[in-house]
């Protein structure tokens, strides 16, 4: 489940904190990416968060950081 070329252990980690951060989930079934799952509203942008994630040793702290420190976060509140 976290083998690196696997990104979807870290795209159901990342999901939730973006929606805490911005009131909407990148995937909009929040506990649900299987087959009744639907698509990412931005695919790239949870890939990125997905990898930044997981290179970040899978810590939650960085991954709130970035989101919060971030210019679309600073614009929309």
């Amino acid at each position: 489940l976290t083998d690196p070329p696997n990104p979807l252990t870290a795209r159901v980690a990342v999901n939730p904190v973006w929606l805490r951060h911005s009131g909407m989930a990148l995937v909009p079934r929040v506990l649900d990416f299987g087959k009744n799952g639907r698509r990412p509203v931005h695919p790239a942008l949870l890939d990125w968060l997905a990898a930044e994630f997981r290179d970040s040793g899978w810590k939650m702290k960085p991954l709130h950081r970035l989101l919060v420190t971030s210019r679309t976060y600073r614009l929309a509140s």
